[in-house]
């Protein structure tokens, strides 16, 4: 824990207003260094809310996040495409990629 190094009369006199009460409140801030991947990376985290601020975040590898995009777009074109031909094996294969591409996309966002 560290002591704060201003004092409250340092600045009382520069605040606006006639004070009724003043009182010098403080609340927790956490830094932390941490290893990920052999890199070092820093947080600042705020006691309080639980909010996370880094300067940076390890990157996350994208070429899963095109699979599952490009995969999608790919089958969702081949079902149109099939649409012309034949409506009920295009529509059958739009209705069950459209739904598979948002859970792969979810699902690569919540593990990658």
């Amino acid at each position: 824990m560290e002591q704060p190094n201003i004092e409250m009369m340092a600045y009382m006199d520069r605040l606006p207003g006639e004070p009724k009460e003043q009182a010098l409140v403080y609340f927790p801030i956490y830094t932390m260094d941490y290893d990920y991947q052999g890199r070092s990376y820093q947080v600042t985290i705020d006691g309080s809310s639980g909010e996370v601020f880094s300067s940076t975040w390890p990157p996350r590898q994208a070429a899963t996040y095109y699979a599952v995009g490009i995969g999608g777009f790919v089958a969702c074109a081949a079902g149109g495409a099939l649409l012309a031909s034949n409506p009920v094996l295009g529509g059958v294969i739009i209705a069950l990629m459209v739904p598979a591409t948002f859970a792969g996309g979810y699902w690569v966002a919540k593990n990658m």
